[in-house]
């Protein structure tokens, strides 16, 4: 996944925004996790964390989901959903929020269809 940001191949991949969505809901859920660095304040992490998202769902909006939805599409919105809901975010809109990323998600991953999750069975000859 780094690969391909970092060597300019990106914008040529099918769903590339999607890919790219994800790769920040992923780094928004590793930076408010870090416990590494103690000089950052808690706000400080969560600043950053909320950086991370807003790119994510910014990278998220340059490709329709409906018309060009993949696998990447199905795991960039869970990654935000569960993101939204680790960090204790609460409110009933914030609440709202996360039930109708988890609704389009899981209508995203019907409409994918469970043959691109299939793993073929290795068997011995």
């Amino acid at each position: 996944m780094v690969d391909p940001i970092y060597d300019g191949v990106l914008a040529t991949l099918n769903s590339a925004s999607h890919r790219l969505s994800l790769f920040f809901a992923v780094m928004a859920c590793g930076s408010a996790y870090d416990t590494r660095n103690s000089f950052h304040t808690s706000a400080d992490i969560d600043s950053l964390a909320e950086r991370f998202l807003v790119l994510s769902r910014a990278a998220f909006a340059l490709d329709q989901m409906t018309r060009n939805a993949t696998v990447y599409t199905v795991q960039a919105l869970f990654v935000m959903a569960m993101f939204m809901h680790a960090t204790k975010r609460r409110g009933r809109s914030d609440n709202e929020i996360r039930w109708t990323i988890i609704g389009m998600c899981t209508r995203l991953a019907h409409s994918v269809g469970p043959f691109l999750f299939y793993i073929p069975e290795i068997t011995s000859v």
